[in-house]
């Protein structure tokens, strides 16, 4: 039960996948987008950054609220794009959150094509500050080296070089 600490172990579609507690388990959905198996690297990004963002969350600095990192925008048009009728984001589900993540962070921002460390923080940044923002700070980071962008080479480096241009552009600074 306590395998990752605040989290537990849930099979979903075949897969086990870590999900943060006190929620409902995730139910296998005909609609789901998600593939079987999920990817290692996605189930552990997604671990990470959901422990961070936490649940239904209203905060003075933020334009809006955010269950999860995701925001009453982005689920509306998840749900809409599904021809769902809309509904409250504190209504959000497990599994809605891992297909929004994967299908609309994980892919949408390249995590596929990275090497699992710089993956991990990419999505985080995605789920933070969006996937174009993200893909900006990835570009800057790797200063157009078409290698260090895929991961090729040297990627202490570039995790640092991306780790400081996140701050940065958390900052304020660009």
């Amino acid at each position: 039960h306590d395998l990752l600490g605040t989290f537990d172990i849930w099979r979903y579609a075949g897969q086990l996948v870590p999900v943060l507690l006190p929620i409902a388990p995730p139910k296998a959905d005909e609609t789901s987008l998600l593939p079987d198996p999920l990817p290692e690297a996605f189930v552990a990004a997604a671990a990470f950054t959901r422990e961070q963002e936490g649940g239904f969350i209203i905060t003075r600095v933020m334009p809006e609220a955010t269950n999860a990192g995701i925001t009453a925008t982005q689920y509306d048009a998840y749900r809409s794009e599904k021809n769902l009728p809309q509904r409250d984001l504190k209504d959000m589900t497990d599994s809605e959150i891992l297909e929004i993540y994967f299908t609309k962070t994980w892919l949408a921002a390249g995590c596929n094509t990275l090497p699992q460390r710089l993956a991990r923080v990419h999505f985080d940044t995605a789920v933070n500050l969006g996937v174009a923002s993200a893909n900006e700070i990835r570009t800057r980071a790797t200063e157009g080296d078409i290698q260090a962008q895929r991961g090729v080479d040297q990627l202490d480096d570039v995790l640092l070089r991306y780790l400081d241009t996140r701050r940065d552009v958390i900052r304020g600074r660009n």
